[in-house]
């Protein structure tokens, strides 16, 4: 059993439905969270809401061409999470779940109603296919959640190697006193690359919970970790559009993602897995090394992140433009050299003809070319 502190949002957490109109988009900016202890975190208090833009009151012309998306969420208006506040919201998540302190009800999983027993039944043997097919030996779930489900199905895969990952401390330090057999790590996937490489990463119920642009440096610093396969969650007829934050305290947000779709734009699935909940939920599979994918989340063929691809490019430019000026600078140098070779010779040359004058039996012209 091991812990360690280097992960993302504590995945499976249920919303209710809105009611708020679906063409409006709707964000509950971060309160001031305090982080030192859970009475403090109590103290935490959401801000008023406000409407903003959707993808779709977005110009076209304004969304072509950009495959990162780096700016996504900002330019549609959606608040960036802050780290703290995520950590605060899922953090708290279970620790009131754990006391029985949650949401008036007691749910079988603190992650919600995507982590029971009876919709993770297809997600169990899902996941069965693809260690199989794909010959997994090595296996990272972010985020684990509290493993209501994958403690049951876990016995199925004596050998992988599994490490769960989570934002939660507190979770985290829960399943390993619980489950000493496996290693469970702190980790915050969006603010960190994944710290090894597995042949697979499940990533369940975690993406839509945070803004576009941050699921893209999630999936990149995935993909940057040189793992080979990636499980996750996915809307395949989403627009990525409807998306409404419902948790007060401004930590997380909920919308059905689509990874097909703009901005994330991932190529076709290698698998396509319909999930037990239903309505449109599925699991996808991706190699994390086909080149297509890691353009879609700025990673290129050096491994270089989308982040710093325009300095990239910019050096390159540089090293272009210095290779041509080099080249002119060779050529000019033979030009120059030739010309004063030539000068020489024809001064030569006149020279030895004014001689020959005097000794024609002595000058050869063959010697002098430049004649």
């Amino acid at each position: 059993m091991t812990i360690t502190h280097a992960y993302d949002s504590s995945s499976r957490w249920s919303f209710g439905k809105s009611s708020r109109s679906s063409s409006q988009l709707i964000i509950l900016p971060s309160a001031k969270m305090r982080t030192k202890t859970s009475a403090r975190h109590s103290r935490a208090r959401a801000t008023a809401v406000a409407p903003v833009l959707m993808t779709s009151d977005v110009p076209a012309t304004e969304r072509e061409g950009t495959a990162l998306a780096e700016t996504q969420s900002d330019r549609l208006g959606v608040s960036i999470l802050n780290s703290t506040a995520r950590l605060t919201h899922w953090d708290m998540e279970f620790q009131n779940w754990e006391k029985g302190v949650d949401q008036g009800q007691k749910r079988e999983s603190s992650s919600g109603v995507g982590s029971t027993l009876r919709n993770t039944r297809n997600t169990v043997q899902m996941l069965v296919k693809v260690i199989s097919a794909r010959g997994v030996t090595s296996m990272v779930d972010l985020p684990c959640g509290d493993w209501n489900w994958m403690s049951k199905a876990i016995t199925q895969f004596p050998h992988v190697k599994y490490t769960g990952m989570d934002l939660s401390p507190t979770l985290i330090a829960r399943n390993a006193k619980k489950f000493p057999s496996y290693d469970f790590v702190v980790h915050d996937i969006v603010m960190d690359m994944l710290p090894k490489e597995v042949d697979l990463v499940l990533n369940r119920d975690m993406l839509f919970h945070v803004p576009p642009s941050q699921g893209l440096k999630a999936l990149r610093n995935i993909a940057a970790s040189g793992s080979h396969y990636l499980l996750s969650t996915t809307f395949p007829n989403s627009k990525n559009e409807k998306v409404v934050a419902e948790a007060s305290d401004g930590g997380a947000i909920w919308y059905p993602i689509n990874l097909n779709g703009h901005p994330f734009n991932l190529p076709p699935a290698l698998s396509m897995y319909a999930e037990s909940e239903g309505q449109g939920k599925s699991m996808g599979l991706w190699d994390l090394r086909d080149p297509q994918l890691r353009a879609a989340v700025g990673l290129l063929g050096d491994g270089t992140t989308g982040l710093n691809a325009q300095a990239a490019a910019l050096h390159y430019t540089a090293l272009k433009q210095l290779a041509l000026f080099l080249i002119f600078a060779v050529l000019l140098a033979l030009f120059l050299i030739f010309a004063v070779s030539r000068r020489q010779c024809r001064r030569r040359a006149v020279q030895a003809q004014i001689f020959a004058k005097a000794r024609p039996r002595i000058f050869r012209r063959g010697r002098y070319p430049c004649l």
